[in-house]
């Protein structure tokens, strides 16, 4: 998340045929012109739009350039129209660059300045023209940090409400090992207007409890998700679940707190999400398992009043044999085998009152080779990147499932972080629409073999898959690598507009954006 000139970008003008118009009848894609960069930049940020505009954030990773962070500025074609290097540290002497956000179609800059002597970390902001990309000068400071240790001088993380028309800061304070996490939240509306502000103590000692994520609702209020243990903190065990996921709400411009478990009687919870509904009630979903924290055995649901903490609704429900035997085989799935290592990725509330729950299985497996020659060890290891399966979950209001879906989904890549991996997701016309990098003998799965993707592949595809509100699949080849000439990167691409999607890809020097616009 983390733009003079530096780079000499060459505009290549050429069009393809294949992307003046979408051969799907589900979306169509207006490309922008490629990019090639003398030398190499990684994207780093979809920054957002302001309706005529997109903004994005550059990491320059070449070397002489490495660390440097430039910004960039795309016309309604996608065009590149502005190329600016992001110099905080040259405008204020020993700056940190913290984060770029659009909060009502502006610009801010965020950044830390550290004083050594007074061991005081300042948290300023700053304005950009947008008809520059250069820094206003217009410096404000929002927050500072007193800390004993440089490695301890806290960090900030923001979020924005579902409407966009709230801005959450969220900084972790110093405090020392055995005594409560502390930390505070600033909540801004319009242009960046303060709304509240306040430092919070949590009644648990830090080992023990983690937090997990922050939310801000469209009325300004703040949750948090946190993991609470009984005894030692640990990641994986087996036996009876040792921990409880705790929400804390912090609403009335943070005046009151309310505290609320989600916690299911000899279950595992192994991923919570939280989602707030217009009345301000908060929707709780999940997946539980009944051996350890890896694996899921189904799905659970809670419903909140986000005033009282009473819980309205609470429900859970174990996968069908159907549909775990998409996975395994039938034997298996009958005798209750769970799935492994999902992370739930988003709970889309349904107008009903209903959620969606998506998520993918995701892990890493970690190879380390010892090779002894001339009386020298040497160790090399590799890292795998596993961004599989992806799950669909649609829950009534009573916590039942209506239905379950399996979208197959192949990859592996090593020591890059999965860098073309995962997917994206468009919310639109009442349909989920995913997009993500595959094999094309994919397109057509009529078994359960599912081709890895090949990122040195040309004949690999990027696939869309779309769900409907009564759980019917399509699958379809959006366009091909060899036809794009970039490699699309999913967790870069995001939802611009209820029925468009922003798609960026990248192969080596080439950089190029698109729009997706859903039928």
């Amino acid at each position: 998340m983390k733009t003079i000139l530096v780079y000499s970008f060459i505009f290549t003008f050429t069009w393809l045929n294949a992307f003046s118009q979408s051969k799907s009848e589900n979306v169509s894609i207006s490309w922008g012109n490629e990019l090639k960069a003398a030398h190499k930049t990684t994207l780093s940020k979809l920054i957002g739009t302001d309706g005529e505009d997109l903004y994005v954030l550059f990491t320059a990773t070449g070397a002489g350039y490495r660390g440097n962070i430039y910004i960039a500025k795309y016309d309604g074609s996608l065009n590149q129209v502005l190329y600016q290097e992001l110099e905080v540290r040259k405008s204020v002497k020993g700056a940190e660059f913290e984060d770029i956000i659009m909060f009502n179609k502006n610009l801010y800059v965020f950044y830390s300045l550290d004083d050594k002597k007074t061991k005081i970390n300042n948290l300023s902001f700053q304005s950009v023209d947008k008809s520059t990309l250069i820094l206003n000068n217009d410096a404000k400071q929002v927050c500072s940090i007193k800390y004993e240790k440089k490695k301890n001088d806290g960090s900030f993380s923001f979020k924005y409400s579902e409407d966009f028309t709230k801005l959450m800061l969220y900084y972790n304070l110093p405090y020392q090992k055995g005594e409560p996490e502390q930390f505070g939240y600033q909540v801004y509306k319009d242009n960046m207007e303060l709304l509240w502000e306040k430092e919070i103590t949590l009644p648990y000692k830090d080992e023990l409890f983690s937090i997990e994520n922050n939310i801000v609702d469209n009325n300004g209020n703040v949750y948090l998700v946190g993991v609470l243990f009984k005894e030692k903190a640990v990641k994986k065990r087996y036996g009876l679940p040792n921990y409880e996921y705790k929400i804390i709400s912090f609403t009335d411009k943070g005046e009151n707190k309310n505290e609320v478990t989600a916690a299911l009687k000899n279950k595992f919870i192994t991923d919570l999400q939280i989602n707030i509904t217009s009345k301000g009630d908060i929707v709780c979903g999940g997946f539980y398992s009944e051996k350890n924290t890896s694996s899921i055995k189904g799905t659970f649901y809670m419903n909140i009043n986000g005033k009282t903490g009473e819980v309205k609704t609470e429900n859970f429900k174990e996968f069908e044999t159907n549909f775990l035997a998409e996975f395994m085989s039938e034997k298996k799935a009958s005798k209750g085998k769970e799935l492994y290592e999902y992370s739930l990725d988003k709970i889309v509330i349904r107008e009903d009152g209903g959620a969606v729950l998506v998520a993918e299985q995701f892990f890493v497996r970690v190879v380390t080779t010892t090779t002894y020659a001339n009386g020298v060890t040497t160790y090399h290891t590799t890292y795998y990147y596993y961004y599989n399966d992806i799950i669909v979950v649609n829950v009534n209001p009573d916590g039942t499932i209506e239905w379950a879906k399996k979208i197959p989904k192949t990859q592996v890549s090593t020591n890059d972080g999965g860098f073309y991996s995962s997917y994206a997701v468009n919310i639109s016309h009442g349909k989920l629409y995913f997009i993500f990098n595959d094999n094309p003998k994919n397109i057509t799965i009529k078994s359960d073999k599912v081709y890895p993707y090949n990122r040195g592949s040309k004949g690999s595809v990027v696939t869309l898959v779309i769900i409907d509100a009564d759980g019917g699949m399509t699958r379809e080849a959006l366009f091909s690598v060899a036809d794009a000439e970039t490699i699309i990167r999913p967790k870069m691409c995001k939802q611009s507009a209820p029925d468009e999607m922003i798609i960026y890809g990248q192969k080596r020097k080439i950089q190029r954006f698109a729009r997706l616009t859903f039928k």
